[in-house]
Parts: C-alpha cells; structure tokens; sequence
C-alpha cells in the first residue's frame, strides 16, 4: 500500500507550521528585544575597553550596568565565534550615555572553526555626578546595530582627599 502523496503533503504542511512557530515564538520574546534607537547628535566620549575571551558558556549571555564615582561601566558577556576582534566608541546627549561595541572576524587569525565565551568590559570615565541612562549597542561586522541593553544609574562624586 503506497501512501497518498496530498496526505503526505498535508501532514508535512501541519509539521512545518508548527516547527516554524515554535522558531519564531523563541527568536521573539517581548522580555528579550529592545528596540534600538540611534543616539542622534551625540558628542564622543572616551571609552575604554578590555576583552576577555574563553569564560564559560554557561548562563550566556549576561549583561551588567553600573557606576561607581565618575565612570559608568558595562559587562557584556556572550557567546561567539571563535577569533573575534573588538573596539568600543561611546557618545553622549545629556543623561544619555551610548557605548557602541565593534566586533568581526579577526581577518589576520589562523582560526578554528568553535564557540567561545567573551566577555566585554567597557568603561567611561570622567563623568559628572548625577543620573545616566546607559545603552549598550553591539555593531557585529556588516549586520546592522542591535540594542543589548539599557539601564540607568547614578554616577557618584569624586572625593579629594588631603
């Protein structure tokens, strides 16, 4: 007894539909997405940044935004490919603080084809006292800027001590 191919087809169309449900519901949760809009007219701040690459990738991805006496700081710690190369640049309007993370393809590494656990911790300093909103936006090679997070915080004051 062959099976009937519209049956066949049928149940293939039921299957897929759900398959690429489930796929959609997953890449779309509200909790996760936010939306990116772009710091227009903002001024270039100095940023620092240092890389770490090879932390366990359990519990991936993290992000943290704080601030202690003059600076702001953001963790982001996420899994990659393996070989990538990274800079910061950051700007700010107002309160307004955008830390942009450049990330790509290491173009003079002899790679391996893996995943890797990086962790990206960038840091502006010279702040005034006060309360920032604090965005981090990771650019990844040619694809367009994606919003990771924001959160806002409150920058303390320096104390000089004599």
């Amino acid at each position: 007894m062959r099976p009937n191919p519209r049956m066949l087809l049928r149940h293939t169309l039921v299957v897929v539909t759900f398959v690429v449900g489930a796929l959609l519901s997953s890449c779309a949760t509200t909790g996760e997405v936010t939306p990116f809009e772009p710091l227009v007219g903002g001024e270039p701040v100095a940023v620092s940044l240092v890389t770490t690459a090879d932390i366990p990738l359990s519990g991936l991805p993290r992000l943290e935004i704080s601030a202690t006496a003059a600076e702001v700081n953001a963790r982001w710690e996420v899994e990659g490919v393996s070989c990538l190369i990274a800079q910061a640049t950051a700007s700010r309007v107002g309160s307004v603080i955008e830390i942009q993370l450049h990330r790509g393809g290491n173009p003079l590494a002899n790679c391996v084809a893996a995943r890797v656990g990086y962790q990206y911790m960038a840091r502006v300093t010279g702040l005034a006292q006060g309360r920032f909103e604090v965005r981090l936006v990771d650019v990844f090679a040619d694809q367009p800027a994606v919003a990771i997070g924001r959160k806002s915080v409150v920058v303390g004051a320096v104390f000089v001590v004599d």
